[in-house]
């Protein structure tokens, strides 16, 4: 009886071992038709596993013109942070102490 706690403890990481149980989609992704317009109004970026990712719903009920600016805003945005990322190796090395 001493053993079971012990072998149940060591179940999740084994667990984490073994392959999914679902597939991932093959291929190219596609850009499927909702509401009679194409994806983030034609916009390359569903990709394969996960397809459409808009969660939050940014991409609804919106013009082209703001989609086009939404996407310019999030790789500015993912430069600076790219940047800033660069800028802590930079100072690491570079420090006067």
């Amino acid at each position: 009886a001493a053993k079971s706690p012990m072998a149940l403890s060591l179940l999740p990481s084994a667990l984490s071992f073994t392959a999914p149980a679902t597939a991932f989609r093959s291929g190219s992704p596609s850009m499927s038709v909702l509401k009679g317009q194409p994806f983030c109004k034609g916009l390359p970026g569903a990709i394969s596993p996960l397809g459409e990712f808009d969660p939050l719903g940014f991409s609804n009920d919106v013009d082209v013109l703001e989609v086009n600016r939404l996407r310019e805003a999030e790789l500015a945005h993912g430069r600076v942070g790219m940047l800033a990322a660069a800028g802590f190796l930079v100072q690491e090395k570079f420090h006067p102490l």
